[in-house]
């Protein structure tokens, strides 16, 4: 919950604006009649030297929005190096399932009971809610054989066993990682006022789904974030930032795992898979948040040297349809091809199915001149 202070300030500055934040993303139509509008939030940000600028803004790229899931490469980071000092034989794929939003498939089954076994931590010491696995397959197989939800199950458990973990290696109490006051959440909101210049005291705070301590930021925030992450993962410079050093690392095992960061019928990890497919030099980070949240980075190319990063939050809460068509379309619109294009761009006629009198219609555009000025930093 929020404090009294932060009730307020939440309040004055977000809840009571008279201007809604969300703007029309795209719309569909079928023989010249609308039938679909979907409204939301796009911020995408270039890199220039020692800043940030939004080559792309729909809707209010200062509104305020909680982060959810979107934090969790920043959670690890902050306190990535406890872990690899303290538990060496932990691998990249344990620290990758540390940052995901895990569908419990069988890969990520075991990897989880391999840090238990790692760490010495049990499920019985988690205070995430038991859920059923996220993949359909999976939760099917254990219903029918009568199993019931589980707190290892929930989609945050590896990011809750990298917080025991970190507490237990540093002699503190594990009963209380979730509270806010915790030196663990404490340390990330020093790593996130050092990337955005902001105080740490300054972030508000609620309790997410999974339990945990969450951070309100606004969606311009998140881009900058991502667009950071994205950078940091590109960067192998002897005078990288300390930051910047966890941070690539992070990242890195994001894009190396994309199947260990979501799993089957994901948006991120197929996003993440994309140059896998094309071969393209082109890489990313992605990652999907509730209720309608989705981030990307692209790592630093010969034209966008300090990366790129984007959020993109539908006001109707997520749908992979709808989130797939924008983030494909802002791809196309600065240069960069990935194979979604493809799946969701073919005209006429294909396999006999008739498409040619659907039409999309995307209500933003790119900011071609930042993009030009500012890649090249």
């Amino acid at each position: 919950m929020l404090c009294n202070s932060e009730l307020n300030l939440f309040t004055g500055a977000v809840m009571n604006s008279q201007v809604p934040p969300w703007q029309l993303l795209y719309s569909l139509e079928r023989a010249g009649i609308n039938e679909l509008s979907v409204s939301g939030i796009i911020a995408a940000t270039a890199g220039f030297d020692d800043e940030d600028k939004l080559f792309l803004e729909s809707g209010d790229a200062d509104y305020v929005l909680w982060t959810r899931s979107l934090l969790k490469p920043f959670q690890l980071a902050s306190h990535l190096q406890i872990l690899q000092d303290s538990y060496p034989s932990l691998r990249p794929e344990h620290y990758a399932l540390m940052s995901s939003s895990h569908n419990c498939e069988a890969l990520h089954l075991q990897l989880l009971h391999e840090i238990m076994e790692i760490g010495h931590v049990t499920e019985d010491q988690l205070l995430c809610p038991s859920a059923w696995p996220g993949d359909v397959c999976t939760r099917e197989k254990f219903k029918l054989a009568g199993q019931r939800p589980q707190a290892l199950y929930h989609n945050c458990s590896g990011k809750h066993f990298s917080y025991l973990m970190s507490l237990q290696a540093q002699g503190k109490p594990l009963n209380e990682y979730t509270e806010f006051n915790n030196v663990e959440h404490i340390r990330l909101e020093q790593l996130l006022s050092r990337i955005l210049r902001r105080s740490e005291s300054s972030f508000l705070k609620t309790t997410d789904g999974c339990q945990m301590p969450n951070h309100a930021m606004s969606v311009r925030e998140m881009a900058t974030l991502y667009r950071r992450l994205a950078f940091a993962s590109g960067t192998h410079e002897a005078s990288a930032s300390a930051d910047d050093r966890v941070l690539g690392i992070v990242g890195n095992l994001m894009h190396t795992y994309p199947d260990i960061l979501g799993g089957n019928n994901r948006l991120d990890t197929k996003i993440m898979h994309g140059d896998r497919t094309t071969g393209s030099a082109v890489k990313f980070i992605a990652k999907d948040g509730a209720d309608g949240l989705l981030a990307i980075g692209v790592l630093p190319t010969e034209r966008f040297k300090n990366g790129l990063g984007m959020v993109i939050k539908l006001s109707s809460g997520y749908d992979i349809r709808h989130m797939e068509a924008i983030a494909a379309q802002i791809l196309r619109a600065i240069g960069i091809q990935h194979p979604m294009q493809e799946e969701l761009m073919q005209n006429g006629v294909s396999d006999g199915i008739r498409t040619d009198h659907l039409k999309t219609n995307f209500a933003f555009k790119v900011n071609q001149s930042i993009l030009s000025a500012g890649g090249k930093a």
